[in-house]
């Protein structure tokens, strides 16, 4: 038998990682209630609020850099600014809405790029939206501890669990892979 492979360029598997992310960050941003926005697992970190905060300013930052315009939110620091669950989850869902495009437009041709600004210096297009990618997912891991300390089953877990067929574990231990 011969097997057909199916070519994927690494811009498509941007244009499907990204949506995974945004599921999974949307979905965390929503996870506790508004009283718990202010939880802080130390004082020496972000509260969750705080959390969402900086990934919505990461990625109005990043995307204003691809898509060579200014920063829609310059000057303002949500992690400050946007003190309500509905205030972060907005901001959030703005962000993704901003970033939307520069993903879309993202093709074999233009990742290659040079984008000047930001850190590091002349960076490929690919490289600086890949930093959304790598930042929420880091971001992500952050906030099931968040959640986990709060009893809460983090998104990704929480559906492993339904493919499973089951609630599983709820709290603080968990089934899979700790998320």
């Amino acid at each position: 038998r011969r097997r057909h492979t199916r070519y994927i360029s690494v811009t498509g598997v941007q244009t499907c990682a990204l949506p995974i992310f945004k599921t999974l960050v949307t979905q965390s941003a929503d996870k506790l209630s508004d009283a718990d926005y202010g939880f802080k697992p130390n004082e020496e970190i972000r509260n969750y609020g705080q959390l969402w905060g900086h990934v919505a300013n990461f990625h109005f930052g990043t995307c204003a850099q691809v898509k060579g315009v200014p920063n829609p939110n310059q000057g303002i620091n949500l992690e400050n600014t946007a003190t309500t669950k509905a205030a972060v989850v907005k901001a959030l869902a703005d962000s993704f809405a901003f970033c939307d495009d520069a993903f879309a437009s993202l093709t074999d041709q233009t990742a290659v790029e040079l984008l000047m600004g930001g850190r590091g210096g002349p960076r490929a297009k690919l490289v600086v939206l890949n930093q959304i990618i790598e930042h929420d997912n880091e971001m992500y891991g952050i906030g099931t501890v968040y959640q986990r300390l709060k009893g809460v089953v983090p998104p990704s877990t929480e559906a492993q669990q339904q493919r499973q067929g089951g609630a599983g574990r709820q709290g603080g231990g968990g089934a899979g892979r700790g998320n």
